[in-house]
């Protein structure tokens, strides 16, 4: 009996010891599917039918994806309703590649539930009558209790963090060995304040400088370099929106002429213009996202527009860094 419950023992530490990776290969902000792009010219600007969201090939199969979602169905290894800012991993990290990480966001399950229902009234809806289904055999002061509780949870503004991704990195490379490899694919959100260098602000001259860039064909500045990155990517764009370069330059002309109103700039062409001047700008040696990754330790930082070699999505501006 005594020989059985040490081999028993065994088989559980075996167990135990093979379900804790040695290392650790991280997807952050990810649990398996594509996520939104909420503008039809950003869709079609990274639309790739060969992309692939499921990581199951990502850094030789051994990736473990992680995501604030409350998702406990995602197949594969994965770390659901997880704030990064505060994760503490079981092993090193050799590698972690952040998925579209938003620049600033929130930070737990409630205040993503709070800002779903905040965009969308239908979840709002939704939440409420599943609640009301599920309470149904309550007692009725108690059931319009619990319903008043969640209205008034969902009404409360969610907490946003406003340097969400700085504080991700910094609590991530306390954990990568030296010479851990970090990779950000990167949209940043826009931002009304400046104190975070992976978050846009749209410099009121911005549309001044678009103009100046549509009038001067042969001009080397940065933001025609980007007027004309995006005009090619777009003429072969396999996505809803496909545009000739006449197509391009009538329509981001016709947006300047305008001075597109803030609230529509979200969903304009000339927003991926602007991205594609911060990617330029961001790749410049003393740019504010290089020198913050040099403070944390990074080394040989790079930045490229490729197609992503981890999802295939087309036209990812991919940051690259090494741990010291």
């Amino acid at each position: 009996m005594i020989k059985i419950c040490k081999i028993a023992a065994l088989v559980c530490f075996s167990l135990l010891y093979a379900a804790t990776p040695a290392e650790l290969y991280l997807v952050v902000g990810s649990n398996k599917t594509e996520g939104q792009l909420h503008s039809p010219y950003l869709r079609s600007y990274h639309h790739n039918p060969a992309a692939d969201f499921t990581h199951e090939h990502t850094f030789d199969g051994m990736a473990t994806t992680l995501d604030l979602h409350p998702d406990d169905t995602v197949p594969g290894r994965h770390i659901s309703q997880t704030d990064v800012c505060s994760f503490i991993p079981e092993a090193p990290i050799v590698a972690v590649f952040m998925e579209l990480f938003p620049s600033h966001g929130v930070r737990t399950v409630l205040d993503l539930q709070r800002m779903a229902a905040a965009q969308d009234p239908a979840i709002k809806l939704q939440n409420i009558r599943g609640l009301s289904a599920r309470s149904i055999n309550y007692a009725s002061d108690v059931r319009n209790f619990l319903l008043k509780r969640m209205i008034e949870e969902m009404e409360t503004p969610p907490t946003i963090d406003a340097i969400l991704m700085p504080h991700a990195i910094e609590n991530l490379v306390k954990h990568m060995k030296p010479g851990a490899n970090l990779y950000i694919e990167h949209i940043p959100l826009l931002a009304l304040k400046a104190d975070n260098c992976f978050s846009l602000n749209v410099s009121p001259r911005f549309l001044v400088e678009l103009n100046l860039a549509l009038t001067e064909p042969f001009s080397t500045s940065l933001c025609r370099q980007a007027v004309d990155l995006v005009q090619a990517a777009m003429e072969i764009s396999t996505g809803e929106i496909r545009l000739t370069r006449e197509e391009y330059f009538a329509k981001l002309t016709q947006e300047v002429d305008a001075c597109v109103a803030p609230e529509a700039f979200h969903q304009s062409l000339s927003l991926l213009v602007l991205l594609e001047l911060e990617r330029l700008e961001q790749s410049q040696p003393e740019s504010p996202i290089n020198k913050f990754l040099e403070s944390q330790g990074f080394t040989n930082i790079t930045h490229e527009r490729v197609t992503n070699p981890f999802n295939s999505r087309s036209y990812s501006w991919m940051i690259s860094a090494v741990n010291a």
